[in-house]
């Protein structure tokens, strides 16, 4: 990327020159162009443990994700299950996080908590995992209303190759929950043994 954005940078500076523009405003044109490239520029993180929090979990790279950032898993962790035990894991800003496929890698609430909370005006993408054992109980504070045992969505979520199985909920949407202006968007997902006391047209 660094490469396009320096032809660019080369481009605009050699077209303000024959031009006759002067070469401070030539060295400004070049700076401003250089300058998107930071911006534009995303990272792909790794999980390195099945760690519920602390560095090289999946809670650290959602933590330190920023806009466009995708989230992968390290080989050795196929297989095995990533244990929450300090609550839902929350998404503010629009990342993707690509699981390795929903048979090699599990994300469980441990039967306590919700498994995945998206924030309003967030843009996020879930693929390739196992959502398992959520739990919401409509407790004070919970802004699912108590529905949503995997997920509770209030942004722009798609869930691709994702199974959810197990999940719980107090009121409605065992496996999830949409808030009112929400998107969700569900390709090849699997639905099994998710509970709800009750369902709504918001709720899967």
């Amino acid at each position: 990327m660094n490469d396009k954005f320096d032809e660019l940078a080369k481009n605009l500076a050699q077209s303000a020159t024959r031009r006759g523009a002067l070469p401070q405003f030539t060295l400004a044109l070049t700076l401003a162009a250089l300058a998107l490239v930071p911006a534009l520029h995303a990272d792909t993180l790794k999980v390195l443990n099945t760690l519920d929090k602390g560095r090289g979990s999946l809670r650290a790279a959602i933590a330190g994700a920023k806009d466009g950032d995708v989230i992968v898993f390290d080989a050795l962790l196929t297989g095995q299950t990533i244990s929450l035990t300090s609550g839902a894991l929350s998404i503010q800003h629009n990342i993707h996080i690509q699981g390795p496929g929903a048979d090699q890698l599990a994300v469980s609430g441990n039967d306590v908590s919700r498994v995945f909370d998206i924030s309003e005006g967030a843009t996020a993408t879930i693929s390739g995992l196992t959502i398992t054992h959520g739990s919401s109980t409509g407790s004070a504070g919970d802004n699912g209303g108590g529905g949503g045992g995997g997920i509770l969505n209030a942004g722009d979520l798609t869930v691709a190759n994702v199974v959810f199985t197990q999940n719980v909920s107090a009121n409605h949407g065992g496996a999830i929950v949409n808030g009112p202006s929400a998107i969700l968007t569900v390709k090849d997902c699997t639905f099994t043994d998710n509970r709800a006391v009750s369902r709504n047209a918001l709720a899967i």
